[in-house]
C-alpha cells in the first residue's frame, strides 16, 4: 500500500510478483506526498487498486469517486482504468473478486446507475457533481 515513492526495481518486481499494489491517492492528496505512479505501474504489466486509505490522520476522507478522479488525473490512468482499480482490482486485492467488485454470475448486486453521460470520463472528471440516480446495494435498491 502507499507507493507514493516507487524505483524502477520496486516497478519490475511488483510486476512479476503475485502482489497487487494499491495507490491511496487521498494521502497523496492530504499529506502532500507524491501520486503513486501508476502509468508506470499498469504499463510494467501491473494490475493496480486504488483506495482511500479512510482514517483521520493521513486521509480523512472516504470518497472513492474522488480517489479514483485522482487516479485518472493526478496517477496518469485512463478513466477507465482507474474505475477498474477502484472495483474489480480492488476487490481482487482483497482477496473478494468471486463475490463483489465486478458484475458476474454470483457476485453480489451492487451497482450505481448515472445520470446520462456523454462518455465513461465523465464519471471520474466530474468528481464534484452528483451522477448517481439510482443506486443498488447487495440487490436491494437504496432510497
Amino acid at each position: 500500500d502507499h507507493l507514493e515513492v516507487l524505483r524502477a526495481e520496486d516497478v519490475a518486481e511488483l510486476a512479476t510478483g503475485d502482489t497487487m499494489p494499491v495507490a491511496l491517492p487521498l494521502c497523496s492528496l492530504f499529506l502532500d506526498l507524491p501520486f503513486t505512479q501508476g502509468r508506470t505501474l499498469v504499463d510494467a504489466g501491473c494490475a493496480l487498486a486504488i483506495a482511500t486509505d479512510f482514517n483521520p490522520g493521513s486521509a480523512p476522507s472516504g470518497n472513492m469517486h474522488l480517489a479514483a478522479a485522482l487516479g485518472s488525473v493526478r496517477m496518469g490512468l485512463e478513466p477507465i482504468e482507474a474505475l477498474a482499480a477502484a472495483t474489480t482490482n480492488g476487490a481482487a486485492a482483497l482477496g473478494i473478486e468471486t463475490e463483489v467488485g465486478g458484475l458476474g454470475v454470483g457476485q453480489e448486486a451492487s451497482l450505481m446507475v448515472t445520470r446520462p453521460l456523454g462518455t465513461v470520463d465523465e464519471a471520474l472528471y466530474a468528481f464534484g457533481d452528483p451522477i448517481a440516480e439510482r443506486v443498488l446495494l447487495r440487490g436491494h435498491w437504496v432510497d
